[in-house]
């Protein structure tokens, strides 16, 4: 296909500038060059739109997009006048080579222009607005134990480029060899926050917990007298340029997952913790959000405790950041010990006893 188009674009060229000398249509054509894209990078390491995943595989797709003037003049003015280029959602794969457009690429010309970047688990080619990038998180995420990149599993990790400006044609070149450019690398961002559980017994003789610590159902939600709602989940809307989520509802029955490798006392494998993605949301008093776990057959209850640096407030969740709530079973008690991450942003959230779980 590549092959086919560097073709087309030359005889084209050289149709439109038939009347002119050889060194008119060389000149025209210089002016124009294609967009690479060298490297993707989270948070400046090489790793990949994914919760466990430590980097891209072939075949990962990003939606491109490319707009005339600087981040500040947004979504307004088209970098391409039509024709057979594209500049808008056009895919770019991962392969064996690199990063690559998978049909048509984006033509640069002497204009300067801003590249936006998404990335949503499965490329579309629909009429995509980069202002309104249509995202879910899903009230079941199933078994809450993927790597995020699909979303036939309930959950996937969205993530937005940030803009990288002052884009526009690199070097010349001549008719018959229509080259990449300008190359981008595109630091990218998760759009939405995690929750990651780890479930531990308890390390005092006299208060061994003594089930297997199979862990079949976990819930997150609002509680019933919470003001402010901060756990939403259904559609919303995701603007690439600034990473701001909108049209998020609060989760009327909460975010609830069913771990199927069990058990998970003490387990620490990638694969097999249990966790879920959450739209950001903002500062909320401790205690408005809820915590449900059913352990070896019996429910506990627990408040979303206070943050650390807190006192009687939670920061809220936020995005790019991973929450490991880390909770340790004492005889028939659950207690949250610790909150912290691996591999988005380390984020400590606090300790607390719980005392009289509500056991069924």
């Amino acid at each position: 296909m590549k092959k086919s188009y560097l073709f087309a674009a030359a005889l084209a060229a050289g149709m439109s500038f038939a009347s002119c000398s050889n060194d008119e249509v060389v000149e025209n054509v210089a002016t124009q060059s294609t967009l690479g894209v060298e490297k993707v990078g989270l948070q400046g390491l090489n790793s990949r739109a994914g919760i466990t995943a430590t980097s891209f595989t072939n075949g990962e797709s990003l939606s491109l997009f490319i707009y005339q003037g600087n981040k500040d003049a947004g979504f307004n003015t088209a970098y391409n006048d039509g024709g057979n280029t594209s500049d808008q959602n056009v895919e770019y794969t991962l392969g064996a080579e690199g990063w690559a457009p998978k049909t048509l690429p984006i033509v640069l010309s002497s204009k300067i222009g801003t590249v936006y970047a998404a990335y949503t688990g499965a490329w579309s080619d629909t009429n995509v607005d980069p202002s309104a990038i249509a995202i879910t998180v899903a009230a079941n995420q199933e078994s809450g134990q993927s790597d995020g990149s699909k979303d036939a599993n309930g959950q996937v990790d969205y993530m937005w480029a940030d803009p990288v400006e002052n884009v526009s044609n690199a070097s010349k070149v001549v008719a018959s060899d229509l080259k990449s450019g300008s190359k981008v690398d595109l630091k990218m961002n998760h759009a939405l926050a995690m929750i990651t559980f780890k479930f531990q017994n308890s390390s005092e003789n006299a208060s061994k917990y003594p089930g297997v610590g199979n862990v079949t159902s976990i819930k997150l939600y609002n509680s019933d007298t919470s003001t402010k709602e901060p756990i939403r989940s259904g559609a919303a809307i995701l603007n690439i340029a600034t990473g701001a989520i909108d049209g998020a509802k609060p989760a009327a029955d909460g975010i609830t997952i069913a771990p199927t490798a069990q058990p998970l006392m003490d387990e620490t494998g990638a694969d097999k913790l249990a966790r879920m993605l959450v739209y950001p949301s903002a500062n909320f008093t401790a205690g408005e959000a809820k915590m449900e776990f059913v352990v070896d057959e019996v429910k506990y209850t627990l408040n979303v405790p206070a943050l650390a640096d807190q006192t009687d407030a939670t920061k809220g969740y936020v995005a790019g950041n991973n929450y490991i709530y880390t909770l340790t079973m004492k005889g028939t008690a659950l207690e949250i010990s610790s909150v912290s991450i691996k591999e988005w942003k380390d984020v400590p959230a606090g300790e607390g006893d719980i005392e009289n779980p509500d056991a069924q």
